[in-house]
Order: C-alpha cells, then sequence, then structure tokens
C-alpha cells in the first residue's frame, strides 16, 4: 500500500507542464538564446511578463515564447500566478511601473530614450538623481530642442511620455522647466528636469501639482492600450 501511494506521489510531482501553458516571471529576468547564462540575452522582461512554456524542467531551464521570439528562461523565475506586486503591462508592452521598482531601472547615470506620446518626437535625457522622483538632463543641444518643441515653451506643466531603457518602456511624466544645476555643457539649456513615475512624488509636497503629474502619468500609458 505504501508503495503504491509512493508511486501516487511521484507521478502528482513529475506531472510535466502542459505544452502552452502561460506563466509569469516572478522577478525581472533576462530572455536567452539558450538554456544557460553562457547565452546571448534576448531580451529582458520585467516582473510580470506573461510568457507561452514549450517545454519546463523545474529544475533547470524552460523555452518559452513572448511575443515573437523563443528563448529560456531559468525556470525558478516562472510562476503559474502572476505576482501580486508586478506592474501592469498594456497591450503594447509599456510598463505601469512604481517607482519603488522604476528608481532601480534608472538608476544615476543612465541614459534614457524619451518618446513623447502626443506629439510623437524622441529624444535623449540622462538620469543623474534618484530621490523623490528622477532628476534628468538632456543629452545634446538637438536633444534640447527637440524636448523644448514638445512643450512649444519651457513650462512647468507635464507631458506624458514613454521612457525606455534596455528593452523596457516605462510609462512616465516630465516637466518643461528646466530648474536648479546638472546641465551637460554644449546643451544649451540650464538645469534640470523632473521626470516621475508612478507614486513618485515632488519636493515642495505640492498636492495639485504632484495630481497634474501622475495624471500625465497615467496618460501615457493609457495611450499604449
Amino acid at each position: 500500500m505504501a508503495a503504491v501511494a509512493l508511486i501516487l506521489l511521484v507521478f502528482v510531482i513529475a506531472q510535466p507542464v502542459m505544452a502552452n501553458d502561460k506563466f509569469y516571471t516572478n522577478e525581472r529576468v533576462n530572455l536567452r538564446t539558450g538554456p544557460s547564462t553562457d547565452h546571448d540575452r534576448l531580451r529582458t522582461l520585467s516582473i510580470g511578463t506573461e510568457v507561452t512554456v514549450l517545454e519546463h524542467d523545474v529544475n533547470e531551464w524552460s523555452k518559452v515564447v513572448f511575443r515573437d521570439q523563443t528563448g529560456y528562461i531559468k525556470s525558478e523565475f516562472l510562476d503559474s500566478n502572476r505576482p501580486e506586486n508586478a506592474p501592469n503591462i498594456s497591450p503594447s508592452g509599456v510598463v505601469m511601473m512604481e517607482w519603488s521598482q522604476a528608481r532601480n531601472v534608472v538608476k544615476p547615470g543612465t541614459t534614457i530614450s524619451m518618446y513623447d506620446v502626443r506629439s510623437g518626437l524622441t529624444y535623449n535625457v540622462r538620469s543623474f538623481s534618484t530621490g523623490a522622483h528622477a532628476d534628468v538632463v538632456t543629452l545634446t543641444a538637438q536633444d534640447t530642442e527637440t524636448m523644448k518643441r514638445t512643450f512649444g515653451n519651457w513650462t512647468w506643466c507635464p507631458r506624458p511620455v514613454w521612457v525606455t531603457i534596455g528593452d523596457v518602456t516605462i510609462a512616465a511624466a516630465i516637466n518643461g522647466m528646466p530648474h536648479g544645476g546638472g546641465a551637460l555643457p554644449g546643451t544649451e539649456v540650464s538645469g534640470h528636469f523632473f521626470l516621475h513615475f508612478k507614486g513618485s512624488s515632488v519636493h515642495n509636497g505640492n498636492r495639485s501639482y504632484n495630481n497634474d503629474v501622475q495624471a500625465a502619468v497615467q496618460s501615457a500609458f493609457n495611450a499604449a492600450q
């Protein structure tokens, strides 16, 4: 009887994941071309990203499909249930990420590609501090000119943007008034800009302005639906 019970237990534990099962990443993880860290990285997936499992070895690597890419993820980073702390991801892949997580992506020194969702214009900035929000500066005079075009003129009014770092695109909002220091030489602007994400805040505690900023972040995410 005990032997039968043991066989049944082994059968239950060893039941394979069925092909085309949906799984979710439980950490920010790399999708690779093969089943080891020696293989090239195809892209980095955010926590909570849904993938389709083709082959699954619970103790090793899983072969998965994400959109049009097939690759491998260490199986320990996959769960059948979406993590509760996972950010919302739009069908087009834009992430609504809490500032507590986003600040680890936009670390000081990070170059960020900016897409203004209302005008379709793009420019680049660089992060140099991450406190209540990210402080960023334009990289070149051309970036400054393009950014100013999106606002029409320098203004504190925030605009919805998508920020891309590597393979991750996040909904955000940026103000259009250079202030303080930090500007790079040759950028034809004096000062830096606030870059906000979900849950970030302004320094002075102005609730009305903070609400405007968060509304712009939401608008950026809505534009990705």
